[in-house]
């Protein structure tokens, strides 16, 4: 592109303005004119020529038509610059939830491992005290029933004098539910329904879930007395 440099020193007379303004007219038609100088002002150029400072390498004078054309690519640019301040932005706040949310998880994770562990520990220490009660070991499957509820295998199911019954007295003894009426005959629908859903196929019948009570009322006892050990509340 063609140009001319003009150095403007301090502040230039009219006459001087003059020639200068008639010279860029002339040698300007398509190309780029750089005038050099921090004292160039807007009234060097008139007409069909327009001026755009430039960092620090002093004012470009430049037809009209380009400076339109360069100030709508600036402001195009400037947009997209906008545009992408506001993505990374949204990248970067995104980008900060998720790191939140993961250490919320992973806190969260914890707490229950935290709370897990406390489980399984309390858990342990009850039924060590049940068996100083009752004065013999559980079964690793009475264990895990007492407190889960998973049922046993068919070589339990099927099996006579396995320790079922103890097993179904233990769960509902060491229940953390509401207090309970164990009275077949006068306790509520839904009591009643509850010790038959603990007591299994030992509660398949009046006379069973009455024999079932009895067992119940026998080992409630027994961990009553031996003490330390959280019981729910059973009436008798």
């Amino acid at each position: 592109m063609k140009g001319i440099i003009f150095r403007l020193n301090g502040h230039v007379r009219a006459e001087e303005l003059e020639r200068i303004r008639a010279n860029i007219k002339k040698q300007m038609q398509d190309g780029l004119v750089v005038i050099d100088s921090f004292f160039a002002k807007p009234e060097l150029i008139e007409g069909d020529f327009a001026f755009v400072v430039e960092g620090l390498n002093g004012i470009y004078i430049m037809p009209n038509k380009l400076f339109k054309e360069n100030v709508a690519i600036d402001q195009e640019n400037e947009r997209l610059r906008a545009d992408l301040k506001k993505v990374l932005n949204e990248r970067n706040n995104f980008a900060d939830e998720v790191g939140e949310l993961h250490e919320k998880a992973c806190r969260l994770f914890n707490e229950k491992e935290e709370l897990l562990r406390d489980k399984l520990t309390r858990q342990e220490h009850t039924i060590k005290k049940v068996e100083r009660a009752l004065g013999f070991p559980l079964f690793d499957w009475q264990k895990e029933y007492i407190f889960s509820g998973k049922p046993y295998g068919t070589e339990i199911v099927f099996a006579r004098r396995a320790g079922k019954t103890l097993t179904h007295c233990l769960r509902l003894c060491l229940n953390d539910g509401e207090p309970i009426k164990a009275k077949p005959r006068c306790c509520t629908r839904d009591e009643r329904e509850e010790l038959i859903r603990f007591s299994g196929e030992d509660g398949a019948t009046l006379d069973r879930l009455n024999y079932f009570v009895h067992d119940l009322h026998r080992i409630y006892n027994t961990l009553k007395d031996a003490g330390g050990i959280e019981l729910r509340e059973i009436t008798f």
